[in-house]
């Protein structure tokens, strides 16, 4: 968030926000993929039903958490 950086430190910040977004999507898949090979049918390589539920149960909890961070960040003030 450049809006919350001081102007010295603006390129550390977008740095920072491009490496959590990266270890946060690798992470993000890493899981999905586990859950999905976990929950396979038996005697298919295909996972079932549940496995996929549980993945987006957990992608949407996750969102909800991000947006909740989100709301309390602090609002910027109003340019004069």
């Amino acid at each position: 968030m450049v809006r919350f950086a001081p102007g010295h430190a603006i390129a550390t910040a977008n740095g920072l926000n491009t490496a959590v977004r990266t270890v946060g999507g690798v992470i993000g898949t890493q899981v999905a993929t586990a859950i999905l090979s976990a929950h396979a049918v038996a005697g298919s390589p295909l996972p079932g039903g549940r496995a996929f539920t549980v993945v987006f149960v957990l992608g949407s909890l996750f969102a909800a958490a991000g947006v909740v961070v989100v709301l309390l960040l602090p609002r910027a003030a109003a340019p004069r």
